[in-house]
């Protein structure tokens, strides 16, 4: 018989509850798939080559160009986004809208001010994502900006520069594109100790922005 005040302690098998199970621990790191960042994000320096200024465009226009080629399929549309992008080496205003029956990306040509692509979808609430919408857009026709043909600073120069950044090794991809409204490099190497490592190179000057683990994954995937 048990004292009164006494709270009698049960075993689980008597007291028909299994204890919570234990998590398992896995001691080994998780690979990051957060993809590498800079050290400066926006090189914006004396130098640098601003998206907007290398446009012959400028925001208004490309938002008025999308805006009538919107029209016949979207009702009641107003700009959310306009800015400049890099897209199969060339530069674009990409334009997000957002209208009574739902929501559109516009490409426009940054050199012409041509719309080049258009995509429509259903309504999308104002907190979720956009949806991607890379297309093949046109390129290469009289008038347009080849971002190539725009840097100041050579694709061999680049390389030179990120390779001495971190102590040489394989080049295994170079890309000249937009990061913070800036023309810039990502080289992508393969050191002597087969680690990989990304350096950002500002187009403009040469100047080492940043260097990172890793390869943007946007890129695709690497060469063995």
């Amino acid at each position: 018989m048990t004292p009164p005040g006494t709270t009698l302690q049960t075993s689980p098998a008597q007291s028909g509850h299994a204890p919570p199970a234990r998590p398992s621990v896995d001691s080994r790191p998780a690979p990051s798939t957060a993809p590498p960042t800079l050290t400066r994000p926006d090189p914006g320096g004396a130098g640098s080559l601003r998206l907007t200024a290398l446009a012959r465009i400028d925001p208004k226009m490309a938002a008025a160009v999308a805006l009538r080629s919107a029209s016949t399929r979207l009702v009641q549309a107003t700009v959310q986004q306009c800015g400049v992008v890099v897209y199969n080496g060339y530069l674009f205003y990409r334009v997000r809208m957002r209208a009574v029956n739902g929501i559109g990306v516009a490409w426009v040509d940054a050199g012409t001010a041509q719309e080049k692509a258009l995509a429509v979808y259903p309504p999308v609430p104002a907190d979720q994502p956009w949806p991607e919408s890379d297309y093949h857009v046109a390129k290469g026709l009289k008038g347009s900006l080849r971002v190539a043909l725009l840097a100041r600073v050579t694709p061999a120069e680049a390389d030179a520069a990120a390779l001495a950044a971190v102590g040489g090794g394989a080049l295994l991809r170079t890309r000249l594109h937009g990061t913070g409204g800036f023309l810039v490099y990502t080289v992508t190497i393969r050191t002597a100790g087969r680690a990989l490592k990304s350096v950002w190179v500002d187009a403009g000057t040469g100047e080492i922005l940043g260097t990172a683990s890793g390869f943007p994954r946007a890129q695709g995937p690497l060469p063995s």
